[in-house]
């Protein structure tokens, strides 16, 4: 069974409610690289940020971004179980395929 256990509070430089999480196993997520021109490439992380924004653009929203295990962004680009509409980091992580386990 995959699991996410929540290793960090209110992580600095994140917008709204922040947690970092640890995943096991780790997850892939998609990321730019410059290589004369921009590539889309496929990483894992084991580490990701969980932010959930009262009042962002569209309203409520909870996004998964990857990280190192610092809290440093790895990837601007959402991963797979973000969703809008939502303020539940369980909700989305288990989208993703990730229970939260204490």
């Amino acid at each position: 069974m995959k699991t996410a256990v929540c290793v960090a509070k209110h992580i600095d430089g994140w917008s709204g409610h922040t947690k970092m999480y640890y995943l096991d196993p780790p997850a892939t997520y998609q990321t730019y690289t410059w290589f004369f021109k921009y590539w889309l490439r496929t990483k894992k992380t084991a580490y990701v940020i969980v932010s959930a924004i009262k009042d962002g653009p569209e309203g409520e929203e909870t996004f998964i971004y990857p990280c190192d295990c610092y809290g440093n962004d790895k990837g601007t680009i959402e991963m797979r179980g973000s969703q809008r509409g939502t303020l539940d980091h369980e909700k989305v992580l288990l989208a993703a395929g990730y229970l939260v386990v204490l």
